[in-house]
């Protein structure tokens, strides 16, 4: 039998012919099941892993607390030299799971090296998918004045750190970032995982992106007497998924109207304000406080659009009030399981009894 490849992700590299973690030329110590449970995010890092999942796949049905799965996932943390914070590894989504997030390469002895994420999901990602997500654009006020007024090596901890805090409030709320280079960031809800309410944790991740840099700006305000707030633009609508070049990673999306108009309303949003589309708008104002800022003028659109501002959220509101007044999203994708919800119906409507259990994820305010 050929021996089983490495998954290099530096500096680490997973063993699995031995069950290894190595760094550089060291062997990392790792109990067994962490490092089971380290191989499963690694070999499933293209989507979010659930807690219920990570239990089935690595102690096989027997009865293991949630609590311990944690203390693995602390000791994998400790040993990767990451953090729950600004993570670079290994990310928590609040409630739901964990996802792995650095880029990795595949090696087997005797073959090519291919990079990107792996697993065994990959091959269920078409070219033609169409998906309908959200889009979030947020770029950075002020960093030019930044770059003139500190050097080279502060410049770069300081966008390193302001990335860190921006990609940890997309992945809180289980989204995609796409680009992330300090001063500018682009994020995905609803895709490569398929999420019902992808608009409201899109504006969750952006009102949570707007509050961490503002307390990065606090700190930067009293130590260097300097501005840097974010303007955050915010759309959604469908898009194709699917890799554009051999390189590129296969849950990427192609670029599409979405993000096109993200990016013109996050270059119209004055520093520390989050603009957001009509179509955002009516899916969301149930659940978010905004205020008009009528129809303005954006490039290379043909005419004005209606912008609204996003202030926060509205307190005590009921989620299931909420979602019964609210524009409902069209179903992409669904075509096979409404015509089985319809041969249900025709079969019950003959005397023929049915049971229907639907599932679906939980809005979070």
């Amino acid at each position: 039998m050929p021996p089983e490849p490495d998954l290099v992700f530096p500096p680490f590299r997973l063993d699995l012919e031995h069950e290894q973690l190595w760094r550089g030329t060291d062997q990392v110590p790792l109990r067994p099941k962490a490092f089971a449970v380290l191989h499963y995010l690694v070999a499933h890092a293209s989507r979010l892993v659930t807690a219920e999942e990570l239990l089935q796949a690595v102690w096989r049905g027997a009865y293991v607390s949630e609590g311990l799965l944690r203390s693995y996932i602390r000791e994998l943390r400790a040993v990767l030299g990451d953090e729950a914070q600004a993570p670079r590894f290994i990310a928590t989504v609040v409630r739901r799971g964990w996802r792995f997030l650095a880029p990795m390469t595949t090696v087997t002895p005797g073959a090519p090296e291919r990079r990107g994420h792996v697993g065994p999901d990959e091959h269920k990602v078409r070219p033609d998918e169409h998906k309908l997500v959200t889009v979030v654009v947020a770029g950075l006020h002020g960093v030019m004045t930044l770059a003139q007024a500190v050097e080279a090596e502060e410049l770069y901890a300081l966008l390193r750190r302001a990335a860190a805090l921006m990609r940890a409030e997309v992945e809180r709320f289980a989204g995609m970032v796409t680009q992330c280079t300090g001063d500018r960031l682009v994020a995905l809800f609803g895709a490569p995982l398929a999420q019902e309410d992808h608009v409201v944790r899109a504006l969750q991740a952006a009102l949570g992106l707007q509050q961490a840099i503002a307390a990065l700006a606090d700190e930067l305000r009293h130590t260097r007497a300097l501005e840097l707030m974010p303007g955050v633009g915010v759309h959604t609508g469908s898009l194709v998924l699917g890799p554009l070049s051999p390189d590129t990673r296969p849950d990427g999306a192609a670029p599409g109207f979405p993000v096109f108009l993200a990016e013109r309303l996050q270059t119209l949003a004055t520093a520390g304000a989050i603009y957001v589309s009509e179509a955002v708008w009516q899916q969301a104002r149930n659940f978010f406080r905004f205020q008009e800022r009528g129809r303005c003028p954006l490039p290379e659109m043909a005419h004005p659009v209606p912008v609204y501002a996003c202030t926060g959220v509205i307190p005590g509101v009921s989620r299931l009030m909420a979602s019964l007044h609210r524009h409902q999203s069209p179903l992409l994708g669904r075509a096979h399981d409404l015509e089985r919800l319809g041969s249900l119906w025709t079969r019950a409507c003959q005397g023929q009894g049915q049971v229907v259990v639907l599932f679906g994820e939980r809005v979070q305010i």
